[in-house]
């Protein structure tokens, strides 16, 4: 599926097709590339979208507990990709999952990343979508919230020790997806695709708590009254944009 993501989403994914998305993308994209240099950037403890044998995969993340325990790229970078001083035009693909989220200054790990994509490369980004319901309790609620309910609620006992998540949300508007649209269009690069996921049933409350799960879906009627429209259900999105050739 290949969309003018210049228009703030046109595909809304079940969450069965949403999860093979990024999958799909990257084996077609690398199957015509013969030993591609691919960076998974906030990789984390384990890469999210699995990599052909023939690429080499480069790992860059700020924490060194989660990057110790991540077997599946080649090389590891420790460093922030805000700041992290990565080779210009050295990579075929950059795929940067769930991590956009996490920075206070998106914008300037995208500019990092996109120098060091090679002209014709793809990148492929997946993150919450700002304008949802998700995405603005998930912004204006404490941290400690979200290790409590990860913790407590989904029954994850290493949540919020080094290295585990929850980490520290920001959801700045410049990450929102037609924000990173215009600007990989002024750069001179192309937006590839643009996905959405329904977002109805984020975390599968309704399985925990049926309070829970009222409560969720009464804050969403009232967010789509109150907000004329403006915010969604859409809970996340995958932006695949490409840096074009000279």
């Amino acid at each position: 599926m290949r969309l003018n993501a210049q228009h703030d989403g046109l595909a809304t994914l079940p969450a069965k097709e949403w999860s093979a998305i990024p999958q799909q993308l990257v084996a077609e994209f690398l199957a015509r590339i013969e030993d591609p240099r691919v960076l998974d950037a906030g990789c984390g403890d384990r890469c999210r979208v699995p990599f052909p044998p023939h690429a080499f995969v480069v790992g860059l993340d700020d924490s060194p507990e989660a990057l110790e325990r991540n077997n599946q790229v080649h090389q590891k970078k420790l460093g922030d990709i805000q700041t992290y001083s990565l080779e210009p035009n050295s990579y075929e693909l950059i795929t940067c999952i769930d991590v956009l989220e996490h920075l206070p200054h998106p914008q300037k790990a995208l500019q990092n990343l996109w120098q060091a994509l090679k002209p014709g490369g793809l990148m492929i980004l997946r993150a919450p979508n700002p304008y949802s319901l998700k995405g603005i309790i998930t912004k204006w609620t404490p941290h400690w919230v979200h290790v409590a309910f990860r913790r407590y609620v989904l029954g994850n006992r290493n949540a919020g020790k080094p290295g585990y998540p929850p980490f520290k949300t920001y959801l700045r508007n410049s990450m929102a997806p037609a924000a990173i649209a215009r600007w990989v269009i002024q750069q001179g690069g192309t937006v590839r695709g643009l996905y959405f996921r329904e977002g109805s049933n984020p975390y599968d409350l309704k399985r925990y708590s049926k309070i829970l799960w009222g409560i969720w879906n009464t804050l969403l009627f009232l967010m789509r009254v109150l907000s004329l429209g403006r915010y969604c259900e859409r809970t996340d999105y995958i932006l695949v944009v490409e840096k074009n050739s000279a």
